[in-house]
């Protein structure tokens, strides 16, 4: 991952996703979790698979999915404004990979394309958008996936124990207010719990079928408190959030979660 991310040029503004903490604690987890998830949604590695990604940003998505799955092939589509699009030398370097295809889109203003995919990736997206844009938008990918296909949404955890107490104790930095940026467009604006999600999506044509949870930007947390102690209170809350939700998975801060065309009756995560 380093070696990869090591390529992106530094004026896409993306040089935060080169910390080694950050690709190991979160980055990692979560593609390991996805490929897990498509593996069990029934799909093989050797198949030749149809991939339909939202949002490019560093790429680690599809590269790794694609070395995880050697015959897919990736549509990619992200924001016009994205700085995918606005730094010619990261534009070039993207366009040499020849297992993708990246397109501008606006997921506010989608409609299906004239194809069906086996695989749909929604990564670190669902929390940028309003939640009836999420909505709209889980109906209209419905049509545009294969009977024996999956969508995977990864995002942060509103039901985990550490964005629960930030909440409680009144810190800022678990929901962002509706403000532009030039980077994710928007903020995490609204947080989704697992079941809110399934529900959700069931109601708009999807089964779902599991989520996976992991500590994700938490553990990076975990191991800056063993390397600086801090404040006591900080260390007690650190270490509280750490056990608990080390034994209980529910209440880590992230999770994958995985979804397949409803063909009758649905079950909740």
């Amino acid at each position: 991952m380093l070696a990869f991310t090591s390529e992106l040029p530094s004026g896409a503004g993306l040089d935060w996703v080169k910390d080694q903490s950050f690709l190991y604690h979160f980055e990692a987890a979560r593609l390991l979790l996805m490929r897990d998830a498509i593996l069990e949604a029934g799909l093989s590695q050797s198949q030749p698979l149809r991939v339909l990604d939202f949002g490019y940003l560093h790429g680690l998505v599809p590269e790794f999915l694609h070395r995880f799955f050697p015959n897919a092939q990736f549509v990619v589509q992200d924001h016009p404004d994205s700085p995918n699009f606005r730094n010619p030398e990261y534009l070039a370097l993207i366009r040499q990979k020849k297992y993708l295809t990246l397109q501008p889109q606006d997921v506010c203003d989608w409609s299906p394309p004239n194809e069906k995919f086996d695989v749909i990736v929604l990564g670190e997206l669902v929390e940028h958008l309003d939640p009836t844009a999420v909505a709209r938008f889980l109906k209209a990918l419905r049509v545009c996936v294969k009977p024996e296909g999956v969508l995977i949404v990864t995002t942060p955890n509103a039901a985990g124990l550490y964005n629960s107490l930030l909440t409680l104790l009144g810190r800022e930095g678990v929901v962002a207010p509706p403000i532009p940026d030039s980077i994710m467009n928007y903020g995490h604006i609204h947080l989704w719990s697992a079941p809110v999600l399934a529900r959700t999506a069931e109601h708009f044509g999807w089964r779902a079928r599991q989520a996976f949870y992991f500590h994700g930007r938490e553990g990076e947390s975990f191991e800056r408190s063993s390397k600086h102690w801090g404040s006591l209170s900080h260390q007690i809350m650190i270490q509280t959030v750490k056990f608990l939700a080390t034994i209980k998975p529910k209440l880590r801060g992230f999770y994958v979660a995985s979804f397949k065309p409803d063909s009758g009756n649905g079950q909740t995560i």
